[in-house]
């Protein structure tokens, strides 16, 4: 359609946080601006434990129309499992052609990948840090750093 094809953004961010002085904002509005020409927003959705994460942060996401589904990190694996859980949805909502963006560097989400790659035909971006293993790396038709890809981002500038 006129619109283009559904994007979905799904952000493990305990795995791949924010870094301190950076903006959460920033971080959307990179991924936004790098992956969504073309397409449409169909989902942008963050994981985390909301009483463990920064204050800030969440706000920001809130501000950028982010979905924050909140877990609870006491429990093993919440989120992946929620994160999993968004992903089956997200392919069980669109077809191809779809591109999923998975913010994350945990292989617990290879099966998941490799299935939305090669069963639902969806184009996959990757945006992991360094030390992401080669079973996860394999899935992706895109990969990039993370940690290159915020490098350049702008400080925060806080007013006390």
């Amino acid at each position: 359609g006129p619109l283009g094809s559904p994007i979905g953004v799904f952000w493990d961010i305990e795995n791949c946080s924010v870094p301190s002085g950076r903006s959460a904002t920033a971080v959307v509005q990179r991924i936004r601006e790098k992956f969504f020409k073309g397409h449409r927003e169909a989902e942008f959705m963050c994981v985390c434990d909301i009483s463990k994460e920064n204050k800030e942060v969440i706000q920001e996401l809130n501000n950028c129309q982010v979905t924050v589904a909140h877990i609870n990190a006491t429990a093993k694996n919440a989120a992946d499992d929620k994160l999993r859980q968004s992903l089956r949805r997200f392919a069980n909502t669109h077809t191809a052609p779809a591109t999923v963006v998975l913010v994350s560097t945990d292989v617990n989400f290879a099966m998941e990948l490799s299935d939305l790659r090669h069963r639902h035909g969806f184009h996959i971006i990757l945006v992991h840090k360094n030390q992401a293993s080669e079973a996860l790396l394999h899935h992706a038709n895109e990969l990039i750093r993370f940690e290159e890809f915020i490098s350049d981002l702008p400080h925060h500038h806080h007013h006390h």
